[in-house]
């Protein structure tokens, strides 16, 4: 199926070797990974489940790392300012969180959060009790995830994406199988930037066809877009979409047996915390299939290029 989609992205997007990609290079993008405690590579044990795999995911651009640095201010929109100019919000996105209590977590945006003794990634996975992976942007638009499940590794795609950020991790399944998250935040401006983008994410996951793979981030297409199309029309299955802005998504690649249902209700999350609601989902995978051993996922040579 992922297959079919690439087919579909390089004949109607021209995209593998189109005027997006090129050459990605050296990655532009750090990885910081730690396990937020002794024991966070463990940090849920197989036997708190039982029965088939069902997983809290989430996603949360939190605008700016959430208003810890009054130096990322200067980059909001002109109608962001008076909403957002001097305002400290990660307690109360911290809260939001919790509240929700994810299994697994990418948050977009998470400017500034490298920073401090310990940096503010960690400190934020080890309130959460989860271990942890960000990538690191130039700009600061970073993409961490954070995992319940043991993070066995994880890809750096900042330097092929070409704006933004994204990453791909391999956790540890309950029931010892592995599942492949991709969380990313693709480009704002252009949608032939965020179809190459898409295409690059789809080929790098090419080696996890037909195991359990979801994808999640701030999207920055709408439902309407031919990038939503595509994936519906390759077989992807759309999980969620944000409230308000439909932009932040989570998607399961073809997976048969599955069940979804909302992590919160609509209304409930309090606004203006960020220019983004977060997306949630808990996903049944329903019954588990035999797969091989974590399969190895790399960088695409071949990365999107901006203008």
């Amino acid at each position: 199926m992922m297959n079919r989609f690439l087919l579909l992205l390089l004949t109607m997007l021209s995209l593998g070797l189109g005027p997006g990609c090129g050459d990605a290079g050296k990655s532009e993008g750090e990885t910081v990974s730690a396990q937020s405690t002794a024991d966070a590579a463990e940090v849920i044990a197989a036997s708190e489940f039982e029965g088939p795999v069902a997983l809290r995911f989430m996603s949360y651009n939190v605008l700016w790392g959430g208003g810890l640095e009054r130096g990322f201010d200067q980059n909001f929109l002109g109608w962001q300012h008076p909403i957002f100019d001097g305002r400290d919000r990660f307690a109360q996105i911290m809260e939001v969180i919790r509240r929700a209590d994810p299994d697994v977590l990418a948050v977009q945006e998470a400017a500034g959060w490298e920073v401090g003794s310990p940096p503010v990634v960690e400190q934020v996975a080890r309130d959460l009790g989860m271990s942890h992976v960000m990538v690191k942007n130039p700009y600061g638009i970073n993409v961490a995830l954070f995992s319940k499940l043991p993070i066995i590794s994880s890809v750096d795609l900042v330097g092929p994406m070409g704006s933004n950020a994204a990453l791909i991790a391999t956790l540890r399944a309950p029931d010892g199988g592995s599942i492949y998250v991709a969380a990313g935040h693709l480009d704002p401006f252009t949608s032939r930037m965020r179809e190459c983008q898409l295409g690059m994410l789809l080929r790098a996951l090419e080696p996890a066809a037909g195991q359990r793979v979801v994808l999640m981030g701030d999207m920055n297409f709408r439902p309407t877009a031919n990038a939503f199309r595509l994936l519906q029309g390759a077989g992807w299955q759309n999980v969620a979409v944000a409230e308000s802005l439909p932009i932040d998504q989570i998607w399961l690649a073809p997976w048969e047996g599955w069940s979804s249902e909302p992590m919160w209700e609509v209304g409930s999350i309090e606004a203006n915390l960020s220019d983004h609601y977060p997306v949630g989902a808990r996903i049944d995978f329903g019954e588990r299939r035999v797969e091989p051993g974590p399969v190895k996922i790399e960088a695409p040579v071949e990365g999107c290029v901006p203008g």
